[in-house]
């Protein structure tokens, strides 16, 4: 495992500032090859690899965001038990 710790140029009254943004030093474990693939992704791409796990952490928060209003969306959609289900399986004929 290779130990990730996460930091910034710049430090104001105990907070790390990066541009616009306060941010919170962080550190995560890893698989030494993920690292490895962070570190090459990062050089070729000219980006930190503080802003590319940032960019992954808000991807995935974009993400389940979407998911939930995706599921409120359906919150009144009609439901189906799973014996309601295979009875009618049954009744097509398919059991």
């Amino acid at each position: 495992m290779k130990t990730i710790t996460l930091l910034t140029t710049c430090q104001h009254a105990g907070m790390l500032v990066s541009g616009d943004f306060m941010t919170t030093k962080a550190t995560f474990y890893t698989q030494p090859k993920l690292y490895k693939a962070l570190k090459i992704r990062a050089a070729e791409t000219d980006q930190s690899i503080s802003d590319l796990i940032n960019r992954a952490i808000a991807a995935q928060l974009d993400e389940d965001l979407q998911d939930i209003r995706a599921i409120r969306a359906r919150a009144d959609d009609p439901t189906e038990s799973y014996e309601e289900f295979l009875t009618g399986l049954k009744g097509d004929g398919l059991l």
